[in-house]
């Protein structure tokens, strides 16, 4: 991933393209393994909530080891109960490996954040996968009383990246440079901290639509999502509340909206990204953008502001992407 700015990053999952290519352009296991290895050693050796929780990210990104990353995230979580992001990392990773306990994971970060709805993913993912429709109802309704479909993305990004660049010891140098560590934080975050949304695209598609249950669920699931912390989230509730909305309704007419403000935001940042000059100075203003914000979508926003620029578009704006009369 070192040949992309953080930049590049954050607009290649701003798209919601990266998924595609996470795994050939992030998941490099065999690729530098010694030194990571070290890396990660020397972050648990610390022992801090920060560095636990950077380790995880580590473990489960670039060494895939899940279950270890697991056993560091449970460490910082016994350290500091109060982390979401942490809990969320550690049911994330529990999806992925063979054994572990989802449910108490799952508990534990509804605990931490009420209205949470990515705590009942794993659930809806499992029912669906199974086909158990009682199950799938019950995961799709808890879902649909939540209030966002947070990931922790922005808090991840700036912890890990915090993290690894922090001057340690009599030289003062750091486990990463800034501008890499970045970068690299946002890959492995993208190869093990988002869900993959087939389960929430399929429960509420088909013939589970024919029923007024479903469709009531998936209305308000459509608005969870769309208030996500990050695009992806977003894009997946506009692909349902297109779904379960009439087009002449209003509620068709806000999703449609959301959408146009998504293209008009990337679009207008992305001269200014493509054409900045990779400085940890270009590097900590993103940073500081996200962590200021709780969505991407936010930070966004607060990008065109700080340039200047109307973050809303104005009347008669058409993207790129829409086809030409």
């Amino acid at each position: 991933m070192t040949g992309k700015s953080i930049f590049a990053s954050l607009l290649c999952a701003a798209c919601a393209i990266f998924l595609a290519s996470c795994a050939a352009t992030f998941h490099q296991v065999k690729s530098g393994a010694k030194q990571w290895t070290q890396v990660v050693e020397s972050l648990e050796r610390e022992a801090t909530p920060d560095a636990l929780v950077t380790a995880a990210l580590i473990r489960g990104a670039q060494l895939r080891d899940a279950s270890g990353a697991i056993v560091s995230l449970e460490r910082a979580l016994v350290l500091d109960p109060r982390q979401p992001d942490a809990a969320w990392l550690a049911l994330a990773l529990c999806v992925q490996t063979a054994d572990c306990q989802i449910a108490p994971r799952a508990s534990t970060l509804a605990a931490l954040d009420p209205g949470n709805a990515v705590a009942d993913y794993p659930a809806l993912a499992a029912a669906h996968a199974k086909g158990d429709i009682t199950a799938e109802d019950r995961a799709l309704a808890a879902m649909a009383e939540g209030k966002t479909f947070d990931i922790y993305w922005s808090r991840l990004i700036t912890r890990a990246t915090d993290t690894l660049a922090r001057p340690r010891g009599r030289t003062h140098r750091p486990l990463r440079e800034l501008r890499q560590a970045a970068t690299e934080v946002v890959g492995w975050l993208a190869a093990v901290g988002i869900p993959a949304f087939t389960s929430v695209s399929g429960t509420c598609k088909g013939e589970r639509l024919q029923r007024d249950d479903v469709i009531a669920w998936c209305r308000k699931l459509a608005g969870v999502l769309d208030n996500g912390d990050t695009y992806i989230a977003a894009m997946m509730g506009r692909a349902i509340g297109y779904r379960v909305w009439p087009p002449e309704s209003s509620e068709y007419a806000v999703f449609r909206e959301r959408l146009r403000e998504y293209r008009y935001v990337t679009e207008t940042v992305k001269p200014f990204a493509d054409k900045a000059e990779k400085s940890i100075v270009d590097t900590q203003r993103v940073l500081d953008r996200l962590r200021t914000n709780r969505s991407e979508r936010d930070a966004f926003r607060q990008w065109l502001t700080d340039l200047h620029i109307p973050p809303d578009p104005p009347a008669g704006w058409v993207s790129k992407e829409e086809p030409q009369k």
